[in-house]
């Protein structure tokens, strides 16, 4: 089980508003938007509340024309 936390679109291909028809077009309701150098990046849930809650394992997968998810993934904690 994973959550979807962050999409990056990089600036070399997109530009603003082609990020944002992107995420209407796909149903993304972001909660935040940060611009770094190279990514616009819209974020849907904050990393410390997904780890909070025991999404631990962090991957970041490509997808068409350069953009990135992030994922969080559940790891159930090991009882000792």
């Amino acid at each position: 089980m994973y959550k979807l936390q962050s999409i990056l679109f990089p600036k070399k291909i997109y530009n603003f508003s082609k990020a944002i028809n992107f995420l209407i077009k796909y149903n993304y309701n972001p909660k935040k938007f940060h611009e770094t150098e190279n990514y616009y990046r819209f974020r849907f849930y904050n990393p410390s509340y997904l780890k909070s809650k025991g999404y631990n394992r962090i991957r970041t997968k490509k997808i068409s024309k350069g953009i990135l998810l992030v994922l969080f993934y559940y790891q159930k904690k090991n009882k000792k």
